[in-house]
């Protein structure tokens, strides 16, 4: 069975406890930044910016328009 890619329906900005584990299965980590991870989407191609995990802070999934200005 093959993933159909949910990345144009996400919001632009979302919790990362709001997102379904297929979504995260199909990201690939291509950099890091303090505390952020950029990832690729394998089937769209779409990057999104994922707050590192910190205990006791509310994670944060942005999309990323310009992969260059992402940090």
């Amino acid at each position: 069975m093959s993933y159909i890619c949910n990345c144009a329906k996400m919001p632009l900005l979302f919790y990362y406890e709001d997102g379904e584990e297929e979504f995260y299965r199909h990201l690939d980590k291509v950099d890091s930044f303090d505390w952020y991870e950029l990832y690729k989407c394998k089937v769209s191609g779409q990057y999104w910016r994922i707050d590192v995990w910190d205990k006791g802070q509310e994670r944060f999934v942005a999309r990323i328009r310009d992969v260059e200005s992402w940090k």
